[in-house]
């Protein structure tokens, strides 16, 4: 995906961010920016607008290839990836109405733009619109309006490597300033889960944001600990990471191939990050007790990726336990002699 503007980590603007050639993209996309843009040096929507009011987004999009493209446009809401680093989904089931609205229920685009169709070098303007709701709105409404040409067929696709696409993709952050814009984002322990991660076990660490504002630069450290007699330890620490506005963030403690037990467990957690708007270092500490319970694992370890055996590890063995009667019998026939 080619992010042409957006926040990053370090609060800073991206250009061309990419995940395979720029050069070999057909289309681009400039961002029009309105009178209601905060920053006009930022190269993403970066807007003020009115409580009740309505703004207008404009999004020029180009074809510079010599043939006809097909490209898909939509709205997307900001949330908080496994991990850490936001993204974007047509959905948001982690917002809280009650603190934000979700950006796809305030902003719409009309169908005729949900696809466009390009001639070769031709050019086109589409629209967006946004209405910021009634009354007063704290900290910020974020989401991004974003571009996808597809590979030319199915078989394009089929012939990537895992993880790779010939896809090529633009997502354009929108920033959305509320009434009271400088609030400061809040770190909530909601609860620790057994997961399956990457088809092996793991445990998940909810962390809610309940403020709608942006950590940026977070460095996450946590450990997990088994109480008892037979007691063991995992931990994991992300860096460089940023926490979506009214979102939870999964920090996922991974189990590798050891399987997940029954038992009580104490978890520690150390949340370093920046507040967006005025980049105030903020810390958030955790140590809490949880019981995790047999049925909860015991789909879990069964559904996991088994440890690869080392069949060549059983043969060695094998030659050495030989080797050693051979040279036992070898010394004893010398000692016979």
């Amino acid at each position: 995906m080619l992010v042409v503007g957006g926040l990053t980590a370090t609060n800073q603007q991206v250009q061309a961010a990419t995940s395979s050639d720029a050069s070999n993209t057909d289309f681009e996309v400039i961002p029009l920016k309105p009178g209601t843009q905060v920053d006009t040096t930022k190269n993403y929507y970066d807007l003020k607008i009115k409580p009740g009011e309505t703004e207008t987004l404009q999004m020029q999009v180009k074809n510079y290839a010599d043939h006809k493209i097909t490209i898909y446009a939509g709205l997307g809401n900001a949330f908080t990836q496994n991990g850490g680093d936001m993204s974007f989904k047509t959905t948001a089931p982690d917002v809280d109405s009650s603190v934000s609205p979700s950006f796809t229920s305030i902003a719409t685009m009309p169908k005729k733009y949900q696809k466009i169709e390009l001639a070769a070098r031709e050019g086109k303007n589409i629209t967006a619109t946004v209405t910021m709701p009634e009354g007063s709105q704290r900290g910020m409404i974020y989401g991004d309006w974003h571009f996808i040409e597809y590979a030319k067929n199915k078989s394009d696709v089929k012939s990537q490597v895992p993880g790779a696409s010939s896809n090529y993709s633009y997502s354009v952050g929108v920033a959305l300033h509320g009434t009271n814009y400088k609030v400061y984002p809040e770190l909530k322990y909601e609860k620790v889960e057994p997961i399956l991660n990457n088809s092996q076990p793991a445990m998940a660490i909810n962390l809610r944001n309940t403020q709608p504002m942006i950590i940026t630069g977070a460095t996450v450290k946590a450990a997990i600990t088994k109480d008892g007699l037979f007691s063991s330890k995992h931990v994991n620490t992300v860096t460089n990471k940023m926490i979506a506005p009214n979102s939870v963030m999964r920090m996922i403690i991974p189990w590798n191939f050891d399987q997940l037990k029954p038992g009580k467990y104490t978890v520690d957690v150390t949340v370093q990050g920046n507040n967006l708007w005025n980049q105030l270092p903020m810390t958030w500490k955790f140590k809490k007790h949880f019981t995790i319970k047999s049925q909860q694992v015991k789909k879990i370890n069964a559904a996991a990726l088994k440890k690869p055996t080392n069949k060549w590890a059983y043969v060695a063995t094998a030659a050495g336990v030989l080797t050693l009667i051979s040279a036992t019998a070898w010394v004893k026939l010398i000692k016979i002699g």
